[in-house]
């Protein structure tokens, strides 16, 4: 396996640092397990909400998405192109 990718991804909040993970599952297909560090304020203290989450490629379309059985955020899942595009980019 690769070793993880560090991106951070400008938001409406600040600066989200994530992380990109290839993964492998015993039936042989790959995806990308993501960690989302998503900037958060708490009484002027920096405390950051973590996300972790898969990403699968969509065959329709060659793009990853965030698998659809997670529950995924609003404000994370605005993110899912941008962390496509730099999926794309490891490729």
């Amino acid at each position: 396996m690769n070793s993880p990718v560090e991106i951070s991804i400008e938001t409406v909040d600040g600066i989200a640092d994530c992380m990109l993970d290839l993964q492998e599952d015993e039936s042989g297909t790959t995806f990308y397990s993501v960690t989302v560090l998503y900037p958060n304020i708490v009484n002027g203290f920096s405390r950051s909400e973590v996300y972790c989450h898969n990403m699968l490629c969509d065959s329709a379309t060659g793009k990853y998405v965030f698998d659809r059985n997670d529950e995924i955020h609003p404000r994370v899942k605005k993110l899912e192109q941008q962390l496509s595009a730099a999926i794309g980019n490891i490729s």
